[in-house]
């Protein structure tokens, strides 16, 4: 006897968290690229991953399938995709054994305090819009902050960053981080 199948709203309400799921699973491979070396390739990634992580909520809100569940899971994919995962990969571009522990410690102090904005942003959208429509945002998304930075290191690669003789790249993104920072 086979067994009865399921309304289709039910199959509906899983298609958001599977968005949010994948953005994950695109987070933690440009992790992977990264300790490879490949960081222009890991860039892209955390790029398609913001995507997709545009694309679950705005699915939820058309099928009219979003959850409380979604809701606090698209979180906790946010703050391990925008700040920890960005994190380690930030690390591994910015800071090269050559350079002094005092510029290691800055530059991790800042990354840091980084992932707290990100999380305290996350934490106070999830306060302020808890069971109303999302109509406006207070601060600047955290996602579009971690695409941001995850972007830096493919722009600085570039002919057009490189014509821009002697801006030192280190120096951009410790003013870049502390912009985002102050911005969540």
């Amino acid at each position: 006897m086979r067994p009865p199948p399921l309304p289709l709203r039910r199959v509906v309400i899983v298609v958001p968290s599977l968005f949010t799921l994948f953005n994950l699973f695109f987070r933690h491979w440009a992790m992977v690229l990264a300790t490879r070396g490949e960081f222009y390739r890991a860039g892209w990634f955390i790029v398609f991953a913001g995507i997709l992580d545009t694309l679950d909520g705005r699915v939820a809100r058309i099928s009219g399938t979003g959850t409380r569940f979604g809701a606090e899971l698209d979180s906790l994919v946010d703050i391990v995709s925008f700040g920890s995962l960005l994190l380690s990969l930030c690390i591994k571009w910015s800071l090269p054994p050559a350079r002094g522990w005092r510029d290691r410690r800055r530059i991790l102090d800042l990354l840091l305090f980084y992932v707290m904005a990100a999380a305290i942003r996350l934490a106070r959208f999830n306060i302020t819009q808890a069971g109303r429509p999302k109509t406006f945002f207070i601060g600047l998304p955290s996602p579009a902050a971690g695409m941001t930075l995850a972007t830096y290191y493919p722009f600085t690669q570039t002919s057009w960053y490189a014509s821009l003789h002697g801006v030192p790249w280190h120096l951009t993104l410790t003013f870049l981080m502390i912009a985002l920072t102050i911005l969540m």
